[in-house]
């Protein structure tokens, strides 16, 4: 079971990144552990484990908090196999305190900082524009921006998702964003081998896969139900063997089924690992820069933006990457839709004088963006923003560096006639 889910190229890959969908997966899986214990045993104490992980699996990831109605479901239905609705009723109230006691950490924090304990969500309902660069607006564009990963929302949809996932799936592609590779496609028949006691793994497998596909149809947050899923393969499989018995032409056909799915799975992992190529880090043949420099596009202009840049300096990103964290100075930078920032103080209005007394007011005194995205031919800028930016960088802007397409500018916010020539060509 593990090497079938470990071996999904997104989660491999996911496993040495900072995403937090194979933690959440993990206990996910032993909330269902603990409850199937919890029934079989008839012991309270794997109740109270089913609500630390749960609880646990929420505050690692709120995407996950579909596990919380199936823990009570779960409950549910112990209680009324066992007839002890006074016993089901402690537990239910068990796991709310429990779940909140766990969360209450983050949920705090997000609203000392933001006033909104479930920030950056429903911002319509409990504000929390003031302590964070996000609002209504923008949380309602990221929400439709995830609804359009996939290949669609309906019945058919859903159904073809086997056929869709193995084949069609891309990386850094609305097409699910992610691999998953041939393993499950190759061994889907053997859920037809499940027996009735596999119906509760069924159960949370079908929930969370529908959940995931009615949100946001990201490979990696189908860690959870995947997670389930190669339980469902393995037990089918085993249960086939029994049923019918295993000889010598099955086991070879076994054999050749599970080296397929490993050497196809494994092979887009290994392509990935010589795109990144870290053995040349790893034994020292390059350093900590060469390396960053040959992944990271952006990384030189960083480099400059924290040599150029003095302590009481800020920068605004644009379309940076999201890679704050390589700015040993003062930034600011929107998560979602980059330039953002910039455009609402281009569009309140376009005047120069304007626009540098915002910047004053903000202490953003540089700019560093994607040229491609801001001037290019993938502007997320209309083109009247892009003439009135233009024409601001003409007039109070002095270009510091430029490489690899992200440029890095000063603003002359004090002079009054700024320098009159301009870098960026006029025929973008």
């Amino acid at each position: 079971t593990p090497l079938i889910f470990i071996s999904t190229p997104t989660f491999f890959t996911g496993a040495s990144s900072a995403y937090v969908d194979l933690q959440a997966a993990a206990y996910v899986f032993l909330a269902f552990y603990s409850w199937e214990n919890g029934c079989k045993r008839n012991q309270s104490s794997w109740f109270l484990l089913m609500t630390l992980f749960a609880g646990a699996a929420v505050a690692t990831k709120l995407t996950t908090v579909i596990i919380l109605p199936l823990a009570f479901l779960g409950l549910a239905l112990h209680g009324r196999t066992h007839k002890n609705e006074k016993q089901t009723a402690q537990q239910c109230l068990m796991l709310v305190l429990g779940s909140l006691i766990i969360l209450s950490p983050w949920l705090a924090r997000n609203y000392f900082f933001t006033g909104n304990p479930v920030a950056p969500f429903f911002m319509s309902f409990f504000g929390g524009d003031a302590g964070m660069n996000w609002d209504a607006t923008r949380s309602q564009m990221q929400f439709q921006y995830y609804s359009s990963f996939g290949m669609g929302h309906g019945i058919l949809d859903f159904l073809s998702l086997p056929i869709n996932l193995t084949f069609f799936s891309e990386l850094h592609s609305l097409k699910f964003d992610g691999k998953i590779g041939i393993f499950y496609l190759l061994l889907l028949p053997a859920l037809f081998s499940l027996q009735r006691k596999s119906l509760p793994v069924v159960i949370v497998f079908a929930v969370l896969l529908i959940f995931w596909f009615m949100q946001t149809q990201y490979i990696r947050l189908l860690a959870p139900a995947f997670a389930f899923l190669s339980i469902l393969l393995v037990s089918g499989l085993k249960q086939t063997f029994q049923k019918t018995g295993i000889g010598k032409k099955e086991k070879i056909f076994l054999t050749f089924i599970l080296a397929l799915g490993i050497l196809f799975n494994t092979s887009i992992i290994t392509k990935e690992w010589f795109r990144i190529n870290p053995l040349s880090y790893l034994i020292n043949k390059e350093n900590r820069e060469q390396f960053l420099t040959r992944q990271i596009k952006a990384y030189p202009s960083y480099v400059d933006a924290n040599n150029m840049l003095g302590e009481e300096d800020k920068v605004m990103l644009v379309y940076m990457r999201n890679l704050g964290y390589l700015m040993d100075r003062p930034f600011i930078s929107d998560t979602f839709f980059e330039a953002h920032t910039l455009t609402e103080m281009i569009d309140k209005g376009v005047y120069a004088a304007d626009i540098a007394n915002r910047l004053k007011t903000r202490g953003i005194t540089h700019i560093m963006f994607d040229f491609n995205f801001v001037f290019g031919k993938d502007s997320a800028l209309t083109m009247g923003e892009r003439a009135v930016l233009k024409n601001f960088l003409n007039l109070h802007g002095k270009q510091l560096s430029a490489k690899n397409g992200f440029l890095l500018y000063r603003f002359v916010l004090d002079s009054k006639s700024g320098k009159q020539t301009l870098s960026i060509p006029f025929n973008h």
